[in-house]
């Protein structure tokens, strides 16, 4: 490839990329951005579909965001002992009897001892308690 032919085609690629940016900002400018916030410059160079929590960008469209699966992702792990069932953007926790649900119905506890239930429920208050603080 002579020198020449090479500038032509670096400048050609420029091009390419240069309009592939400006379509994706006009792109997330237009359209919005599902299931997020669209940044634009001076925030971020490039327009940008930010997603909101518990969602993902599709390789589709970069401005539409669908809900993640977090059931499907860490199957079998993320109740305990119980099941778990995907919500938008969230999931949570189907206990199994004598299992409780603790920490905003994301995880599946064994059931309080007998004699020490107002102990177990103070604990389940200040788990869930120092979760929302500690966000």
């Amino acid at each position: 490839m002579t020198p020449i032919n090479r500038v032509i085609l670096a400048a050609a690629i420029v091009a390419v990329s240069v309009h592939y940016i400006k379509a994706q900002a006009v792109s997330c400018a237009v359209s919005g951005c599902w299931n997020g916030v669209c940044l634009e410059p001076p925030l971020v160079p490039v327009a940008t579909c930010q997603c909101q929590e518990g969602f993902e960008k599709t390789f589709q469209d970069l401005n539409v965001c669908v809900d993640r699966d977090e059931c499907r992702i860490a199957t079998g792990t993320i109740c305990g002992p119980g099941r778990c069932i995907n919500t938008p953007g969230l999931f949570k926790c189907e206990c199994t009897p004598p299992f409780v649900p603790v920490y905003n119905d994301t995880w599946c506890a064994p059931p309080p001892p007998q004699t020490n239930q107002n102990t177990y429920q103070n604990l389940v208050r200040y788990a869930a308690l120092d979760e929302l603080v500690n966000k």
